[in-house]
């Protein structure tokens, strides 16, 4: 058994083959991330070596387990080569076959999906992930278009950004803010992070849908800038930012049909901008609740904390938090908190709020503070 971590390699030796079935058997302990190829080098009448990927495949989070996969070989003067790229966990072959003729069914264990090129057996959770898992894509054929996504795997669930390299994994061990998730609520859960300044977006995986359906989802947004929801390249809506560490929650009813989904930042510099717990479900999404001490906006698809009403901050995506205000922002206000009554207290200087620094505080100033932070 050979077992492998990080970037490996294994030859076979070069020989004529013919018409051949390849099978490999490999086990995977620990949470696996990474993946495998293994590839043809097949010499021709000239001299020159033809490289082929034949098999693969990708671990997004693979626990414990006792996999076989096999390619249908043409034949020819050839050797092979596995390439392993194992980030966490690791992966041990237990063997690697070749004979003569075509490739029998794979005898796939019952809690997993045999491709229908008969190439490998797949988790079912693996199938319609928004990942080809099989190479002839059959894992996400007579997919339903809804997903329940918490971002506990390095696939991201299909999501991805534009530029590219914008989207990222994070967790609260690694991460300042957030520092918990939203889907787990402990610091090793997992979320999606937007880790560009510049104009960005998010893009979700195509949405079908025969009927009417809710989009429901949790961010938190802190900087500057602007956030907006669009589909199929329309506006829907905007989401407002706030200071502290809370995951806010957005749900939107969409009709049937073809959506197209994406989160767009622009225009600032970015502190803080993390998605978690997308899901839809079918039908309208129900009336929005606000938590204890918040207030919906107009839309009935965000709320917003009572400490922000009339604080000079548009947080509302119609802006009604600051209409009918008699004054214009507050004196203090807490930032970076879990909660509405924890955080750094900052207060106003000029046009922006800057950290308050003091050895102490009298009884009369903290009276003032909490009068204004809306606390007895």
């Amino acid at each position: 058994m050979q077992t492998m971590s990080g970037k490996g390699e294994i030859f076979s030796p070069a020989e004529i083959l013919n018409k051949s079935c390849v099978k490999v058997g490999y086990i995977t302990q620990g949470a696996v991330i990474g993946n495998i190829s293994i590839i043809s080098n097949k010499l021709d009448s000239d001299g020159k070596v033809t490289r082929s990927v034949e098999w693969s495949e990708t671990f997004f989070n693979e626990k414990d387990g006792i996999y076989e996969g096999q390619f249908q070989y043409n034949g020819g003067n050839t050797f092979l080569k596995i390439e392993t790229n194992i980030e966490s966990g690791s992966l041990s072959f237990d063997y690697i076959t070749v004979s003569k003729g075509d490739c029998s069914a794979l005898n796939c264990p019952g809690n997993t999906f045999m491709c229908t090129d008969k190439t490998k057996c797949i988790q079912q959770k693996d199938r319609c992930n928004n990942h080809w898992n099989c190479k002839d894509g059959s894992d996400e054929n007579a997919c339903l278009n809804t997903f329940n996504c918490t971002f506990e795997d390095k696939n991201m669930c299909g999501f991805k950004s534009s530029p590219e390299y914008c989207l990222e994994l994070d967790f609260g061990v690694r991460s300042k803010n957030p520092s918990r998730d939203h889907s787990k609520g402990t610091v090793y859960g997992q979320y999606i992070r937007l880790n560009c300044n510049n104009e960005s977006r998010i893009i979700l995986p195509k949405i079908t849908m025969g009927t009417t359906f809710c989009l429901d989802f949790y961010y938190i947004f802190s900087g500057y800038g602007n956030l907006s929801v669009y589909n199929n390249n329309t506006l829907l809506m905007k989401l407002p930012k706030f200071d502290a560490e809370i995951w806010m929650n957005v749900n939107l009813t969409l009709s049937k049909g073809v959506h197209n989904i994406s989160l767009v930042y622009s225009g600032g510099n970015l502190t803080t901008l993390a998605f978690d717990s997308v899901v839809t479900k079918q039908g309208k999404c129900p009336a929005k609740g606000c938590p204890e001490n918040w207030y919906p906006c107009n839309d009935n698809n965000t709320c917003y904390p009572y400490t922000q009403k009339c604080d000079g901050i548009i947080n509302c995506p119609n802006g009604e938090d600051e209409k009918g205000c008699a004054s214009n922002k507050t004196k203090y206000k807490l930032t970076g908190g879990r909660d509405l009554w924890s955080g750094k207290l900052k207060m106003l200087s000029g046009s922006e709020y800057l950290p308050v620094c003091a050895y102490s505080i009298s009884s009369f100033t903290l009276d003032t503070v909490c009068s204004q932070l809306g606390l007895k």
